[in-house]
Parts: structure tokens; sequence; C-alpha cells
């Protein structure tokens, strides 16, 4: 898999990454892939400092909110439909869909998609569809579909 979709962290600031996320977001097929993107960048910048300057916290609550936006809209998703994303966000890099779930399946990776302020319930739905698309979709790829 590319590296930008198996979770390379991006090296980008707060600061910057405030301006131009809403527009990267924008471009991008698939809502999963959003997920990605967002979750790393928020991510990135999990240790706090002290001394952040007050344009970096508003760009971190930005991002924050755009986090949890995402994560709703993936949420809102049937799983035919999340699927279907799935795939997309697999064919826009290369992949395949079970590479993309191989990697964000793992225990220090599919965290990072969960946006700091979702409620349990949402963390709980998030946890348990994973659960629920990983049968389905191992049962896809060995019927060739």
């Amino acid at each position: 898999m590319p590296e930008n979709i198996c979770g390379k962290t991006c090296a980008v600031s707060a600061v910057a990454a405030g301006g131009e996320v809403h527009t990267t977001l924008v471009g991008m097929h698939s809502v999963f892939e959003r997920l990605i993107y967002i979750g790393t960048l928020v991510n990135h910048g999990a240790g706090r400092d002290p001394g952040e300057e007050p344009a970096e916290r508003k760009a971190r609550h930005m991002l924050g909110k755009e986090h949890l936006a995402v994560f709703e809209r993936w949420l809102c998703l049937g799983l035919g439909d999340k699927m279907a994303d799935l795939e997309a966000c697999a064919e826009d890099h290369g992949g395949t869909i079970r590479e993309v779930m191989r990697y964000w399946i793992l225990p220090h990776c599919h965290p990072n998609l969960i946006p700091v302020a979702a409620l349990g319930p949402q963390r709980e739905l998030f946890e348990l569809e994973f659960e629920i698309l990983l049968p389905i979709m191992a049962a896809a790829a060995l019927l060739g579909n």
C-alpha cells in the first residue's frame, strides 16, 4: 500500500494544517480517506506544547472539529456504503480494500481515526462496525467480489 494510506504521519504543523485541511478534504472522494487524513493530522500533534501559540491552539481546535465532522459522516453511512467507500479509498491509492483494512485494524492505528471529542456510543459503534466489516470483506474477497 502507498505510505499515505498506511498512516505515515503527515509532517505538517497545526497552523499550516488549519488553513489547508478543508480544501484538501473536499478533494478526497472517500470518507474513509478523509478520516485517515484528518486523524493522522490531529494525532500527529497530540502532544500539546504548554507554550503553544494562540493561533496553533485555534488551528488544533478547528482540526478537532473537522475530525469529529468527518467521523460522524462515516458513522452515518450504512454498511454497504462503507464497503463501497473503502473500495473507493483503496482504488484511489492503487491498493485493495483488504490492504487498507489490514493496516487500519491494527490496535495502534485505528484509534487514531476516532476523535478525542467522540462520545462513548460513537466509539463503540465505530469499533463494532469494524468487527462486522472484516468478515464481510474476507468473504467478499474469497468470492472474488
